[in-house]
């Protein structure tokens, strides 16, 4: 078994040791959906994307006048999709009742020929989950480097549709509708996507990236979701860290959750270079989030 377990009062986390990712969350109830175990493809909810989250385009790009190629793993739209980590096994370094500590070194591969060490801390108290990563560049020149989180919110009360949805973002990513790359930006306010007021979620389909998020003065952002009378307030958040949010409510019925994801860059980052980091030969990048209820 994977799973690391973590208690603390009414929470509850299973992390799991593949792909150093979230497994499930509870509160009394759950609160994250359980996520799929094992590494084939597909089995990227709740784990940790990087070195790139979303897609890229054919697997291919260039960097600093080199040319690269990954395998493609979304065969049907022939993109390279949420990296290089969600399949390796993570080692726990440190672990106690309600916290457990990841590490996993990415070592370089033709397709990315560079070495990261990428850890991720997950604990649970009286705030909820909360969750630190960080990767630190190990070779000797500079990476190409993203970041993302793939949990999946169970609605509260079972269905999303009669879920209150809100968070504040000014800009949405347009993708083509074949093999959803960016081809633009556009501007959320008025549209189907304008959750700024909380409202129902209804029959909206999202798959969709958001930036220009409203911040509170710490830098955090927020998405909240809200069920019928009587059921748990669910809130995430993330740290400037992650100016990206991709939210994704899959297509079965009955609609019973949706994807959550923080991101540092967009889809494609790799070739357009919208947000990707950096990172120098040394250099560490860190970031963080959570997921509370009321």
């Amino acid at each position: 078994m994977t799973l690391v377990q973590l208690t603390d009062g009414d929470w509850a986390a299973a992390v799991d040791m593949r792909g150093g990712g979230l497994h499930s969350l509870t509160w009394r109830d759950h609160i994250v959906e359980r996520a799929s175990l094992g590494d084939r493809p597909g089995a990227w909810d709740g784990r940790v994307l990087a070195p790139w989250p979303n897609r890229l385009a054919s697997g291919r790009y260039e960097f600093d006048g080199a040319s690269y190629s990954v395998p493609v793993n979304e065969p049907a739209r022939d993109n390279a999709l949420h990296g290089l980590v969600w399949a390796l096994d993570w080692d726990v370094v440190d672990t106690s009742p309600s916290a457990v500590q990841l590490r996993v070194a990415l070592d370089p591969s033709p397709g990315y020929p560079w070495r990261l060490d990428l850890a991720a801390h997950y604990s649970v108290g009286r705030d909820g989950l909360t969750v630190r990563f960080a990767a630190t560049n190990r070779s000797d020149r500079t990476a190409p480097f993203g970041c993302g989180f793939h949990p999946y919110l169970r609605a509260p009360g079972g269905s999303l549709n009669d879920c209150q949805l809100s968070f504040r973002a000014h800009d949405q990513l347009d993708v083509t509708p074949e093999r959803l790359l960016p081809r633009g930006t556009s501007t959320v306010g008025g549209g189907p996507f304008d959750f700024a007021t909380s409202r129902l979620v209804g029959t909206t389909v999202l798959d969709t990236a958001f930036a220009a998020l409203a911040r509170d003065d710490t830098g955090r952002a927020r998405l909240t979701l809200r069920g019928p009378d009587g059921s748990p307030e669910v809130t995430c958040w993330w740290d400037a860290s992650f100016p990206w949010l991709q939210l994704y409510t899959p297509g079965s019925e009955p609609r019973a959750r949706i994807a959550v994801e923080p991101m540092t860059c967009p889809a494609d980052a790799f070739n357009s270079g919208v947000d990707l980091i950096r990172l120098a030969p040394g250099g560490t990048w860190s970031g963080s989030l959570g997921i509370a209820t009321t």
